[in-house]
Formats: structure tokens, sequence, C-alpha cells
């Protein structure tokens, strides 16, 4: 196969992602539920649901993606995504949405960390690899301009039928499998598809995490580093923004104006990790999210929107560093079982933490956990880096077995 062929797969895969980036829903999903008298802690439920289906598939999905190939599984992950926003736009009871979000865990696992392995094969079938952070960070570009699109969108369309943005969003999903289908898969894997080598690749998968300390460090971090910004991005933000003076239609420009902010500043990822270094890049994260949620829990005046904005700015960057390095220490045929690995330790941590925060926030103030969970994160994940940073995370070391 040609060069060309596999250069395609760039562009294919940047609209891929414009389409799954028609987030609609994005800055009405929470209060689309509590239409239907769904409480903080029953959201902590669904988000739970889908982390524990993410949970049980997240290595499966990644073997069968190294086996199988990852531009199919990108399909029928996208599939998925499109029946789970079709069976939730049209529920209306906690138990039918349960099994739409049920539907989304099932994509979810499907599609997280395949997307990262078939860019990452694909520039190293054009020995580009370097050019990954910078692939990346236009992706981010690509999806923060639909996502932008969409919550404007998104907001008007709620405001004329509550269901309308699911269903549009289910709609750019099945579009989005067109696109992924089209693509030339990058890697083969020579082995056959049998429950018995699916063991065997799942074991030297774990042992090449486990064994590798610098992987396995980065894995920790984004475990824990995640625990405020899940439980805000889930459940609190869009009651705080309505609790800091803004309107329900207000919600999606604002959404689209953190989306957008936060993909253009995607683009110089690259060029910020060679300035700032690896070291600097995880305090720098881990400051700014500490900091930016207990300012957030202090404070409640609309220019707190800026904090928001440079607190999402962090979180993109941190996907595109962790994935980087992830994928630097990887071989191919392993490439998206290790990231199902991560993604598996990220969904456990983050099922705790909406269940406990959905549960905490129907108790007590969002202010109140907002402080708290700017506190845990400085203490957590600034003395995991202080004192169990590896030496280079950077630098190219593959292990195969």
């Amino acid at each position: 196969m040609t060069e060309e062929n596999y250069k395609s797969n760039l562009w294919k895969y940047y609209v891929f992602e414009f389409f799954m980036g028609l987030w609609f829903i994005l800055p009405i999903s929470v209060i689309f539920l509590k239409e239907f008298n769904v409480s903080y802690g029953q959201i902590g439920i669904l988000e739970f649901a889908v982390s524990m289906i993410v949970i049980l598939l997240e290595i499966p999905t990644g073997v069968f993606s190294d086996f199988i190939g990852k531009r199919t599984t990108l399909f029928f992950g996208s599939l998925f995504w499109a029946f789970a926003m079709f069976t939730i736009g049209f529920s209306s009871t906690f138990l039918f949405f349960l099994f739409g979000f049920i539907l989304w865990g099932i994509s979810d696992s499907l599609l997280s960390g395949t997307k990262s392995a078939l860019v990452y094969d694909t520039l190293k079938r054009l020995n580009r690899e370097k050019s990954y952070l910078k692939i990346r960070g236009i992706s981010r570009f690509v999806i923060a301009i639909s996502t932008i699109s969409a919550s404007l969108l998104g907001a008007y369309l709620y405001t004329a039928d509550i269901r309308l943005p699911w269903f549009f969003f289910g709609a750019s999903a099945l579009v989005a499998s067109v696109f992924i289908l089209l693509s030339k898969e990058p890697y083969k894997n020579g082995n056959k598809f049998t429950i018995a080598n699916q063991i065997e690749h799942t074991k030297k998968s774990l042992h090449f995490v486990l064994s590798h300390k610098i992987v396995r460090w980065v894995i920790i971090y984004s475990a824990l580093i995640i625990l405020p910004f899940t439980i805000f991005n889930n459940i609190i933000k869009q009651p705080y923004i309505l609790d800091i003076g803004f309107q329900i239609i207000s919600l999606g420009w604002i959404t689209a104006l953190i989306y957008g902010i936060s993909g253009i500043f995607s683009i110089f990822s690259e060029k910020i990790e060679s300035y700032v270094g690896e070291k600097g890049s995880f305090l720098i994260i881990t400051v700014v999210h500490g900091l930016g949620f207990m300012l957030l829990g202090f404070i409640n005046i609309q220019p707190m929107l800026l904090i928001i904005i440079f607190i999402y700015l962090s979180r993109i960057y941190k996907d595109n560093v962790i994935e980087y390095y992830i994928n630097k220490h990887t071989a191919s045929e392993r490439r998206a079982t290790v990231l199902s690995m991560q993604n598996l330790a990220v969904n456990i941590f983050g099922a705790i933490y909406v269940l406990v925060g959905g549960g905490l926030l129907d108790i007590f103030s969002i202010n109140l956990v907002l402080i708290c969970m700017g506190i845990i994160t400085l203490v957590l994940s600034l003395g995991y880096i202080l004192f169990k940073y590896p030496k280079s995370i950077s630098g190219n070391n593959i292990i195969k077995n």
C-alpha cells in the first residue's frame, strides 16, 4: 500500500473527529436529566454505570482493536454511540436513561485508546511519530470547531424541543462511522483472533504496564489528576454556571467559548511541552487543577468563567501529553491494549469519583465540594510528582515483551 493511502487516514480521521465532536448535548445534558426529576445522586449513578461498563470492556475492546483492527473498532464504536444518543433522547424514566448510558459506555470502551492508536500507527507508517502531538493538537482544534458549532446550536435546539440535541448528536455519529470505514488499517496483527491469543496478549500487555516504570507512573498520575475534573465536568459545571448568574441560553455560547479556546490552545501542545519539559508539564497541570477548583469554590461571580477556561486548557494539554508519552513507549502490536489499560485505570477512579461526588452534592453545597476537590488534588497529585517522579518520561524506551 502506498504512502498516499496512509496519508489519507489523517484527513479522514479529522472528519471523523469533527462529526463525533458535534456535542449538541454538551450545554444541556444535566439540565435535560433534571427535567425528568433525575437527582444529582442518580446522575452520579448514570455516570458510574458508564464507567463500570468501560471498566468491564476496556481491555477486551483494546485487545479486539489490536487483533481485528483500529478502523473496524472505531466503526462499531461510532455506531453504538449513535444508538446510545437516540435511546437517551427518546427516554423519560431513569431506567431507560440507564440503558442509554450503558450503550454509551459500550461505545466509549470501543473508541477510547483506539483513536490515539490509529493515529500513532499511521504516523509510524509514515515515519512521522514525532508529529503526534501536532496531529492530535490539530484534531483537538477540529473538535473545538465542531463543538463550538454544536454547543451554540444545541442550546437553541433545547429551547425548541429538549430531545432534539440528542437526536442530532446520534445522526452526526452515524456520519462519522462512514468516514472512519473509508480509512486504511495502518498495522495488522499477524496473530489469529482466538480466546487463547487474547488472554496471552492481555497478560503480556499487563506485564508491560506493570514492569515499565514510566508507563506505570503516567497511568497512575492520569487516574489521580482526573478527580476534580470528572466531577465538575459530568455533574457540577452546568449548575455552577447558572448559579453564578448566567442563563440557560448562555450555556451554548459559554460551552462554545471554552472548547473553542481549548481547541486553539491544543495546537500549541508540542511547542509548550518542548519549552516547559515533562516534569514542568505535570506540575502546571496539577497546580491549575488544584488551585482552579478551590477558587471556583470560594468565589461565585461571573468572571470565574476565566478560571473554568484555564482548567479546560490544562485538561486538554494533559490529555495530549499523557497520550504522547504512553504511545512513545509502547509497540504497535499492543498499543491499543495498553491505552485501554490506561483508560481502565482512569475509569475505575472516575466511577468512584462521580458516584461519591454525586452523593456528596445531594448533602453538601457545590462550593464546599469544589474546595475539597481542589485540596485533595494538590495533596495527592502534587505529592505523587514530588516523591514518585521517574527520571525520564519522554525518552524513547520501547519494550515489546
